[in-house]
């Protein structure tokens, strides 16, 4: 594939490395002692109000679990065990807050009974 840059024709020189995988991204990044972290977040204007922190711990690898009033996150040693503990987590968030307008809806909101 050819690139252009003014009116010279120039080849692509990431092409190669990209289509045999030995180009490095962000992702491919490991270093020593590297700790890894997901996150879930509640919505806009909820608060955390429940999470299992002991589930959590009996997935291995797990080092801490972070709370905020507005979300949770795990840390662990990789990133699939990070992300098994939130979901391990189950977080709840609670919300009193009414849910905001959506354009060209009533505003009123029906109850069920």
């Amino acid at each position: 594939m050819q690139a252009s840059l003014s009116a010279n024709p120039s080849p692509r020189l990431d092409t190669p490395s990209k289509v045999d995988g030995s180009a490095n991204f962000a992702g491919d990044v490991r270093l020593a002692d590297m700790v890894h972290a997901a996150i879930r977040q509640g919505p806009v204007g909820g608060r955390l109000a429940k999470v299992d922190r002991a589930a959590a711990d009996r997935i291995r690898g797990v080092l801490s679990v972070v709370e905020n009033p507005r979300w949770v996150a795990a840390v662990a040693t990789t990133g699939w065990a990070a992300q098994k503990a939130l979901d391990a987590l189950a977080p709840r968030f609670e919300n009193d807050a009414p849910p905001p307008p959506i354009p060209g809806r009533s505003t009123q909101h029906s109850t069920p009974r």
